[in-house]
């Protein structure tokens, strides 16, 4: 019975340790390194944001906040790209990231044919699990992320 007790005892410090080390990760971040880290990821992805193409061109952008509620250190990429032959296709996305785990937390996405001769728009709107509708249920969905 005391050797079961000391393997409870054990394990539940385990748990504490791994608890602690994750609270301890959260309080590293700050608004700084937080910014910091959003513009070293964005650089490696992006360069300097735009994606020059043959048939088409892509400008990225985006902008990070230190959420102190959440402790997490949250990315917001928007991304558009161009159809720079026939101008009738414009794709746009819309990505939330938690730079401190690397998880995507939202996706928007919209493909619009204003120009061609069927107009076509598909539009893919996901927040934590939910869907979302347009873009500016989007945003409103990502903005408690963005700001404390």
């Amino acid at each position: 019975m005391k050797t079961l007790r000391l393997v409870f005892l054990i394990l539940g410090g385990f748990g504490s340790l791994h608890a602690f080390s994750q609270e301890a990760q959260r309080n590293s971040w700050s608004s700084v390194s937080c910014e910091k880290e959003a513009g070293r990821l964005f650089e490696k992805e992006w360069g300097s944001g735009m994606v020059p193409g043959k048939e088409s061109a892509t400008l990225a952008t985006y902008k990070s906040h230190f959420n102190e509620s959440l402790g997490r250190c949250f990315m917001l990429v928007h991304i558009k790209t161009t159809d720079i032959k026939k101008k009738t296709k414009t794709t746009i996305s819309i990505l939330l990231n938690d730079v401190s785990d690397k998880t995507e937390y939202a996706s928007y996405f919209e493909e619009n044919e204003p120009h061609s001769k069927k107009p076509n728009r598909m539009t893919t709107c996901i927040v934590a699990g939910k869907e979302c509708a347009s873009e500016p249920e989007f945003e409103s969905m990502v903005k408690s992320y963005m700001q404390d």
